[in-house]
C-alpha cells in the first residue's frame, strides 16, 4: 500500500499540467476595462427587455430594444423596433407608440408630464449609471438629472416589410407625451 501510495505521488509529480494559457482574444477582453456607461447601458438593455410581452402596439411586440450611446449627439438611446405584417392606420400606430412610451417613461419613474417620480429627483434610468453602495468623490454635480436630459425614447415601426418605416421620438423627461415627434421615411 505504501509503495503505491508513493507510486501516485510521483506520478501525479511528474504528470504535465493540465491548464491552458488564455489566448489574446480572451487576454484582451480580461484587459480591457468596462466603463460605468457600458456597463449602465447592459443594465437598462437587460431590464426592458424583461417588459417585452407588455410593450404591445396594434397587437405587435416589439421585436429589439436595445440601448446605445450617440458619440455625435450625447445622447443615450432606448430604442423600440416594431414590425406591422398589415397596413394599420398612422393614427392607430401613432396612438399605440404612445402608449408605449408612458409605459416606458412609467417603468422608468417619469409621469406623462415629465416629472420624476423618484424622492431624490431623477429617474429610474439615472439608476442605472451609477455604482452600487458608494460615491465616488470626483463625480459631477446633478448627474442624474444630466442622464435624464440625455436620455432620448426612440421607437420605429416598419408597415409591409419595410416598406414604410416611422420613427416617434421623444426625450424621457419631455414635458408631455403628445410632444412625441414622429415621421415617416420611405
Amino acid at each position: 500500500m505504501k509503495k503505491l501510495l508513493v507510486l501516485f505521488m510521483l506520478f501525479t509529480a511528474l504528470a504535465p499540467d493540465a491548464g491552458a494559457e488564455p489566448n489574446e482574444a480572451a487576454k484582451f477582453l480580461i484587459n480591457e476595462p468596462v466603463s460605468l456607461l457600458d456597463f449602465g447601458i447592459y443594465r437598462l438593455e437587460k431590464d426592458l427587455n424583461g417588459l417585452k410581452r407588455n410593450l404591445a402596439v396594434h397587437h405587435a411586440l416589439p421585436f429589439d430594444i436595445t440601448v446605445n450611446y450617440d458619440w455625435e449627439k450625447n445622447k443615450i438611446i432606448i430604442q423600440l423596433t416594431y414590425g406591422f405584417e398589415g397596413n394599420p392606420p398612422p393614427k392607430t400606430i401613432r396612438n399605440g407608440v404612445r402608449n408605449v412610451l408612458k409605459q416606458i417613461r412609467g417603468f422608468l419613474g417619469v409621469d406623462s408630464k415629465g416629472k420624476v417620480y423618484h424622492k431624490r429627483g431623477f429617474s429610474k434610468a439615472a439608476d442605472y449609471f451609477s455604482h452600487e453602495g458608494y460615491l465616488i468623490k470626483n463625480r459631477p454635480a446633478a448627474l442624474e438629472q444630466h442622464i435624464d436630459q440625455m436620455t432620448v425614447l426612440s421607437v420605429i415601426y416598419s408597415v409591409q416589410n419595410y416598406s414604410r418605416i416611422f420613427e416617434c421620438r421623444q426625450t424621457l423627461t419631455a414635458s408631455r407625451v403628445d410632444q412625441t415627434v414622429c415621421s415617416e421615411q420611405k
